[in-house]
């Protein structure tokens, strides 16, 4: 199941790049992380609390940083299991320069099992694209210089 989103950020494409690596601000930013340990530069272990229902509940797992490019793009690999299943998915980044500005694209690719597959497709979707929507403005509190204005949201698809 894939789901596609983008973001124009106020700010220099190396200042962008430089925060998506930074695990500390991603664990601030992406949607029920709990906890987000680094075990290497471009790996950490991680503990989801999720509370949506049909799916709520704890998930731990892993995340890597994998087909670095460093200021251009970068895959995100990752998984996580709990009591309902089991979540393994990959996001890719690209980022480009925009008028003075940098514009990030991310698709998001995933697949669940046990009995997150009971959950129906279109529901896990909506999910998804909301996950995304919020760790995009997440990620714009955390790095936007103060004063700038809001971010511009590109249309989404699935």
């Amino acid at each position: 199941m894939k789901v596609q989103a983008s973001r124009t950020f106020e700010l220099p494409r190396q200042t962008v790049w430089d925060a998506l690596m930074d695990f500390e601000l991603l664990g601030r930013t992406l949607p029920g992380v709990q906890r987000m340990t680094p075990v290497s530069v471009e790996k950490c272990e991680m503990d989801l609390k999720v509370l949506v229902p049909a799916i709520t509940g704890r998930y731990s797992g892993e995340v890597e940083v994998v087909e670095k490019s460093p200021i251009e793009s970068y895959r995100l690999v990752g998984n996580a299991t709990g009591r309902l299943g089991w979540v393994r998915g990959e996001a890719k980044f690209h980022l480009a320069d925009a008028d003075g500005s940098t514009s990030v694209d991310a698709e998001m690719d995933f697949a669940t099992g046990g009995l997150l597959s009971s959950v129906g497709a279109r529901f896990m979707e909506a999910i998804a694209k909301g996950m995304l929507r919020d760790f995009f403005e997440n990620f714009e509190r955390e790095v936007a210089p103060a004063g700038a204005d809001a971010p511009r949201p590109s249309a989404s698809s699935g």
